[in-house]
């Protein structure tokens, strides 16, 4: 006998869901985002937390390098 594996279907969403956070993660809207999607602050932190890198790493449009 084999045995046919059907993934759930939240297995199959969570990648897209997961994106969609990312896209919509500024830097500040946590909060508002585990409200929107259902989850808590700190699995919302976990998905974006190479986002929330490249944001931090980003300099501001208004500041001055010291190296330029």
């Amino acid at each position: 006998t084999s045995n046919l594996y059907v993934p759930k279907a939240e297995e199959l969403i969570k990648p897209v869901r997961d994106r969609l956070i990312r896209q919509e993660f500024n830097g500040v809207n946590i909060g508002r985002l585990a409200r929107k999607w259902g989850l808590t602050d700190r699995y919302i932190r976990e998905i974006v937390k190479e986002e929330k890198k490249k944001i931090l790493a980003a300099p501001v449009s208004e500041q001055i390098s010291l190296w330029e």
